[in-house]
């Protein structure tokens, strides 16, 4: 018998799309941008500059893991849907103030005023669409999650058009300030009567959140989930943050090309997401994340060996490198929402999957961070990305041993 259902979506699911879109759009616009930010802002890539350029990664980091950290609290007293219009809204500020920057620390701080933002909805759209869903949770999360590589997707093609044509970074990154007013505003629209979202409206005390913490810490298979979020992170932020740098630094093509690439990861994300959505049964979660980091894995090994030296030319190298990038981005797509949900289901019952969701995307978010900002100080030291590109399937060769392991334990273990 099949495992497979038709998905069926209300207005909610179309708020979840439009806000993971917008999120995307948040969080790619400056790794887009980055060639011309840093040049403008005085720290060059090309001179150095790429430690500094993943420091900003760092910044995020920190304001959306501490967001995160009490994203349930905030969820409690607010209610899910208003909570994360209103973090769709700060996240827009950080974006126009990003857009105002006239100094390095001036963007530094704009970008962590943004990660809050974010950080709230990483935690919070996730137990959102799981709320609106609670049989075939898998495959409406994948599929929900699918509209952020949409994002990555048609940002990075978008702005990477625009600077080419001579569009200024600035009214570029304005655009992201747009689409987080439009995130906004569909979560916010007043709902129809008896049509309303499924909050719960419980009272949930900060001795209630730190109960489940605690919970949640002292439960050991737990903390082999967060490793995996953390790596899961790594691998994909790390091409995410860097290409559209990699193209022009490496490839030495435009800026538009720069997004292109970006973009043909982000297609493949939306390919592996859906599919793995559509396809891919609850029970197979465990078995499909292990091949896919597998293929993922070899694939991955094959980037840093593009140049636009080789035999086949710099057109054929860029080819070349755009189908590698295609199926990575299939391998890599399913990490993120597909090891959140098969960490409840096999986790004990008794822990609170909210608060699990929230606890493992603070681990996914460091290791965006941590990988994108150490990319950034190997390709100073090896004046190159080439070799610091091998983190990617580093991350993906650990996760591949670690979900051997866990899959070979009986559940709830």
């Amino acid at each position: 018998m099949s495992g497979r259902v038709k998905l069926q979506f209300n207005r909610y699911d179309y708020s979840a799309f439009i806000t993971f879109f917008a999120y995307a759009s948040s969080s790619v616009i400056v790794p887009v941008a980055l060639m011309q930010i840093a040049t403008a802002l005085g720290f060059p890539l090309s001179e150095g500059g790429m430690g500094a350029g993943g420091a900003l990664q760092i910044s995020r980091t920190i304001s959306m893991t501490t967001l995160m950290v009490v994203s349930g609290f905030i969820g409690a007293k607010l209610g899910l849907r208003k909570s994360l219009g209103l973090a769709a809204f700060f996240m827009g500020i950080g974006c126009l103030a990003v857009s105002l920057a006239n100094s390095y620390w001036f963007l530094f701080a704009a970008i962590l005023c943004a990660g809050c933002g974010e950080g709230y909805i990483e935690a919070m759209a996730t137990p959102f669409v799981q709320k609106l869903h609670k049989e075939n949770t898998g495959q409406y999360m994948n599929f929900a999650h699918s509209f952020w590589s949409i994002g990555v997707t048609g940002t990075t093609i978008g702005a990477g058009f625009m600077l080419m044509c001579g569009v200024p970074w600035r009214p570029v990154v304005f655009c992201t300030f747009l689409l987080a007013v439009a995130a906004g505003l569909s979560l916010l629209w007043p709902e129809k009567k008896g049509h309303e979202f499924p909050e719960e409206h419980e009272t949930l005390s900060l001795g209630t959140v730190v109960k489940q913490t605690k919970d949640i810490w002292s439960t050991p298979k737990f903390w082999l989930f967060f490793l995996l979020m953390f790596l899961a992170g790594g691998a994909e932020y790390c091409l995410t943050f860097w290409l559209a740098s990699f193209m022009q630094l490496t490839m030495k093509t435009g800026a538009f090309l720069g997004g292109v690439a970006t973009a043909v990861f982000a297609m493949g994300m939306v390919t592996g997401r859906m599919g793995w959505g559509v396809y891919v049964p609850q029970k197979r979660l465990g078995q499909s994340l292990i091949v896919a980091c597998t293929v993922g894995l070899l694939l991955s090994c094959a980037i840093p060996f593009v140049r636009p030296d080789m035999a086949v030319g710099r057109v054929g190298g860029i080819i070349l490198l755009f189908v590698l990038l295609y199926l990575i981005g299939i391998t890599i797509a399913p990490l993120w929402p597909t090891i959140q949900t098969y960490s409840v289901d096999r986790l004990p019952k008794h822990l609170d999957e909210t608060m699990v969701f929230v606890w493992l995307s603070c681990a996914g978010v460091p290791g965006c961070g941590t990988f994108a900002w150490l990319m950034g100080v190997l390709g100073d030291v090896f004046h190159s990305l080439n070799v610091p590109f091998f983190l990617v399937p580093a991350c993906q060769l650990l996760l591949a041993v670690a979900l051997l392991i866990e899959t070979r334990r009986k559940i709830h273990e």
